[in-house]
Formats: structure tokens, C-alpha cells, sequence
């Protein structure tokens, strides 16, 4: 099972790296296995298309933010850890912005985007976790119902990280006002003025 799961992986890596050089729609499925060390029938065997790889290299980088949370919100308090979340979703997309960038271009010419759901749901279940406890102790509004919104806060926190590394590089200064301002606006929404 080891050596399984090693050539899986060795597949995807090669998939990051041949998507991140070539392109998606450059890139064959004999590059990705050349890649990995292994024969195209081998490739076959875990993904179908090289769209279909796309779910597994998405996972790479929701592991990423989901252990960065984990590891990296200890703060006491609502407002510090809503802004320790902004901040670790933030450097993660910043640091594999190629990832996030092969990702959203992959998943939206293939079926593949809704396996997104699914992917996401460690994360939406940590978030989910998050704005219950505050909910139960009153610091949020009483009214918010936390499944829906735990998906709509890393969608938000996650689109602006990506508008800014992705779409527009910025200089620190404006990245910190688009932070504080996404920090505010979700304050905002979830009943804290």
C-alpha cells in the first residue's frame, strides 16, 4: 500500500510541476507520468483525465490551510482568531499562488469543480466548529446559522487572497487595508460592531 500511495503522490507532484511549466491544456499525460517515473498505465490507474487530477491537487492545498489553521489560531479571543484565520489563508495562497492559479482554471473547464464541496469540507467543518462555540457564547448574533456561513466566510476570506496574489499584485501596504477591511466587513456580518 505504500508504494501505492507513493507513486500517487509522485503523480500529482508531477502534475503541479507540468501544469505550473506548461499549462493545463499543454500539458499530456505522458509529460505528467515522465514526470513521476512511471508508465502512462499507471497514471490511468489513479486519474482518468489529467482533469481528473485536478480534485487531488486541490486537496494538496486544502491540507496546506487547513494545518495552517490548526497549527496557527491560538489566539483567546473572536476578533484575534478571525484575524489569525484571514492571516494563514492569506500567506498560504500567497506562498502557492501556481497552485491556486492551476486549480481555478483546471475545475472550471471540467465537471470536476463539484468535488470542490467535498474537498473543502475539513475546513468548513473547523470553520463551522469556530462560529458555533462563538454563537453559543453570544459573541456573534444568535441568528447566524453557522453551516452556511462557515462556507461563505472562507469563500470570502479565500476569493480576496486570490484577487490580490493571483489577479493583482499589490504592495504590502494595500494587501493590510484589503485585510483589515475583509476582518471589518465580516465583523460586520456575523453581528459584531
Amino acid at each position: 500500500m505504500f508504494l501505492i500511495l507513493e507513486k500517487k503522490d509522485r503523480i500529482i507532484q508531477a502534475a503541479i510541476d507540468s501544469f505550473s511549466n506548461k499549462g493545463i491544456e499543454k500539458t499530456t499525460i505522458s509529460d505528467i507520468a515522465k514526470l513521476a517515473g512511471v508508465g502512462q498505465g499507471t497514471f490511468y490507474l489513479y486519474f482518468s483525465s489529467k482533469f481528473s487530477i485536478l480534485p487531488a491537487i486541490s486537496e494538496v492545498l486544502v491540507d496546506k490551510i487547513h494545518e495552517g489553521i490548526e497549527k496557527n489560531v491560538k489566539s483567546n479571543n473572536f476578533e484575534a482568531q478571525l484575524t489569525e484565520i484571514i492571516e494563514v489563508i492569506f500567506s498560504i495562497i500567497e506562498e502557492y499562488r501556481e497552485l491556486s492559479t492551476i486549480i481555478y482554471s483546471g475545475l472550471t473547464q471540467s465537471e470536476h469543480i463539484k468535488s470542490l464541496g467535498d474537498i473543502y469540507s475539513p475546513i468548513y467543518q473547523w470553520l463551522n466548529k469556530f462560529l458555533s462555540k462563538y454563537k453559543e457564547d453570544g459573541v456573534i448574533r444568535s441568528t447566524i446559522n453557522t453551516e452556511y456561513s462557515s462556507k461563505i466566510m472562507l469563500t470570502l476570506i479565500e476569493s480576496t487572497a486570490e484577487q490580490i496574489f493571483i489577479y493583482n499584485e499589490l504592495e504590502p501596504k494595500k494587501i493590510s487595508e484589503h485585510k483589515e477591511e475583509l476582518l471589518t466587513f465580516l465583523k460586520h456580518a456575523l453581528g459584531i460592531y
